[in-house]
C-alpha cells in the first residue's frame, strides 16, 4: 500500500497495513486529494472495497485513537478493557496491563510517577507480592485512563506554550495553546529519567520539537 501511495503518504494520507486516513483542511481540499489517492492507487493495480470505505467522515477511530475535528481521544472499547482489567496474577499479566497503560500515557500528566510502583514490581528477582500500595497504583492508572482528556489538534499560527516539571526520577512537559483566554493541551509528553529542572526545559522542547 505505501509503495502503491508513493509520495502521498504524510502529505495528503497516513497509511497502516491497508487502512488509509486522507487528509485536508477543507471540502475541496478533501476531493482533490482522494481523487490522487484513487487515481495513484488505480495505477498501482490496487483495488479499495466500497463496503469498507469511509468517505468524507468527521470522525474516524484509527489505531486506538478517536480522531474528529475537536481533537484526539482514546478510544471507548479499548479504555473499558483497560477498566475492567482484573488484578494481575504476576509479573507477565502486571507487564501486559502497563503495556497496554502506556500506548496512552501522552493522555496521562504525570504517568510515568504513577505507573512507577507497578513496574518496580516487575524488576529482576523481584518477589511478587501484591499489596495495597500496588493497588492503589493499579486503580490510579485505571481511573486516569477512564477520564483522558481530549488532546487539541496543534494550531501553527497560535503561539505555543511549554509547562514544564521535574523531581529527582520524573521529568514532563506539556505544550498547549491560549485560545479564547483559555490553555488549550496539544500533547502530554511525561519522561521517565532521573533528571534535574535545569534539564527539564530543553528535553521538552526537545521532545516537542515537531511542533
Amino acid at each position: 500500500m505505501e509503495t502503491g501511495l508513493l509520495g502521498l503518504q504524510w502529505n495528503i494520507c497516513l497509511i497502516y497495513l491497508d487502512d488509509i486516513i486522507v487528509l485536508g483542511r477543507s471540502f475541496d481540499d478533501m476531493v482533490t486529494n482522494h481523487r490522487k489517492i484513487f487515481d495513484q492507487l488505480y495505477a498501482a493495480g490496487l483495488k479499495l472495497k466500497a463496503t469498507k470505505c469511509e468517505l468524507f467522515s468527521k470522525q474516524v477511530i484509527y489505531l486506538g485513537h478517536v480522531i474528529s475535528l475537536a481533537g484526539i481521544a482514546t478510544d471507548p472499547e479499548k479504555t473499558e478493557i483497560i477498566e475492567t482489567w482484573p488484578v494481575p496474577k504476576h509479573v507477565k499479566e502486571l507487564r501486559s496491563f502497563l503495556g497496554f497503560c502506556g500506548y496512552y500515557r501522552k493522555f496521562i500528566q504525570r504517568f510515568s510517577g504513577f505507573a512507577k510502583p507497578l513496574h518496580r514490581l516487575t524488576e529482576k528477582d523481584r518477589k511478587y507480592e501484591w499489596n495495597e500500595q500496588f493497588q492503589e497504583a493499579f486503580e490510579c492508572l485505571k481511573s486516569r485512563i477512564a477520564s483522558s482528556p481530549v488532546l487539541a489538534h496543534p494550531d501553527f499560527t497560535q503561539a505555543f506554550i511549554l509547562d514544564t516539571d521535574a523531581c529527582n526520577e520524573v521529568i514532563g512537559a506539556v505544550p498547549s495553546h491560549e485560545i479564547d483566554g483559555k490553555e488549550k493541551k496539544t500533547i502530554e509528553s511525561p519522561f521517565n529519567k532521573t533528571i534535574t529542572q535545569i534539564l527539564c526545559d530543553p528535553k521538552g522542547i526537545t521532545r516537542s520539537s515537531s511542533f
